[in-house]
C-alpha cells in the first residue's frame, strides 16, 4: 500500500535552538507525526549533522511505527536526501514538511525539491521555525515572510497543522 504522503521533518535537533527552545514549533510538529500515523503516511527525518539527535519529544511519538526513516544531510539543502530516500524506500511523493529554520533549511530543502521535479509540497507554516521571525531587521530576505513568499512563487501549497 502506497502511503499518502510523506512528512519531512527537517533539523528538529538538539543543536538548533528553534527547534529545542520553541514549545509552540514543537507542539505543530508533534500534532503534524500524530496526523501522519494516523494517515499511515511516510515519515522522513532529515537530521543535519554534527547538530545532535531529533527532540526526544518528536521521537518517542513514532517510536513503534515502522514507516519512519533518517537521512543525515551535510548542507541546508537535504533534497539530495529526500530523492534518495523516496527512491530506496518507496516513499510517496506528496509530501508535507515541517521543521527548522524556515529560510535557511526548509527553504534550501523545499527548493531543491522543487529543482528535482517534486511538485507536491505543502509547508506546514505552523510547525516551521526561523530566528530571524517573519522580518528581518538585517535583511528582510532572511524573513519568514519572504522565504514563504518565494516558495509559494514556486508553487508550494502554505497551510498549516490543526
Amino acid at each position: 500500500m502506497t502511503a499518502p504522503y510523506t512528512l519531512i521533518v527537517i533539523d528538529m535537533q538538539t543543536g538548533f535552538d528553534t527547534a529545542a527552545d520553541c514549545p509552540d514549533t514543537i507542539e505543530a510538529c508533534t500534532l503534524a507525526i500524530r496526523q501522519a500515523i494516523d494517515s499511515q503516511a511516510d515519515i522522513l527525518v532529515l537530521e543535519y549533522s554534527g547538530n545532535g539527535r531529533t527532540l526526544w519529544e518528536l521521537t518517542q511519538e513514532w517510536d513503534e511505527y515502522d514507516r519512519v526513516f533518517t537521512a543525515i544531510k551535510s548542507y541546508d539543502d537535504g533534497s539530495e536526501q529526500v530523492g534518495q530516500a523516496v527512491s530506496d524506500n518507496d516513499l510517496s511523493t506528496n509530501f508535507k514538511v515541517c521543521g527548522v529554520n524556515t529560510a535557511f533549511c526548509v527553504e534550501g530543502t523545499v527548493m531543491g525539491m522543487i529543482e528535482q521535479g517534486f511538485d507536491c509540497i505543502t509547508l506546514l507554516e505552523n510547525a516551521c521555525n526561523n530566528p530571524l521571525g517573519y522580518e528581518s531587521d538585517a535583511s528582510d530576505e532572511f524573513g519568514t515572510d519572504a522565504a514563504l513568499g518565494r516558495m509559494a512563487e514556486n508553487g508550494v501549497m502554505i497551510d498549516a497543522v490543526g
